[in-house]
């Protein structure tokens, strides 16, 4: 199911650019963890308030975040809304929003799953994130 939400080949390019480190990535899922609710938070309150700037910026960080973890999916629905938010064509983004934030739980979910594998086997899951990678 990992597979499918998080492109395993985009987390073994980032796992080398941090130097092959299973607690650097782990880190890095944790932060994007902590902070990819409160861009959700963000992206409901700018529909709220009709702020664009607001939500393009939302949209932005967290299409670039959910990109270099390998959620794709996730950063193509944000980068949808970032070209709309861009184009001033925010008539009606609730739908585009909801949308996001399903994604983002999930791609959250499956990461947290691969951080709590390296805790307790890193070697698999490096081996899961590798494998794909090659």
């Amino acid at each position: 199911m990992h597979d499918t939400i998080i492109d395993m080949p985009a987390l073994s390019k980032l796992l080398d650019l941090i130097g092959g480190e299973p607690d650097d990535l782990s880190e890095l899922i944790e932060c994007y963890a902590e902070e990819a609710p409160a861009l959700i938070e963000q992206l409901r309150g700018s529909v709220e308030t009709s702020d664009i700037e607001v939500m393009r910026r939302a949209s932005h960080t967290l299409k670039s975040s959910a990109r270099d973890l390998g959620a794709l999916r996730l950063g193509l629905l944000c980068e949808a809304l970032e070209h709309r938010c861009r184009n001033g064509d925010v008539a009606d983004v609730s739908d585009a929003v909801i949308a996001i934030e399903a994604a983002e739980v999930v791609a959250r979910e499956c990461l947290l799953t691969l951080q709590e594998k390296m805790a307790v086997s890193p070697a698999e899951a490096l081996q899961d994130v590798r494998g794909a990678g090659t």
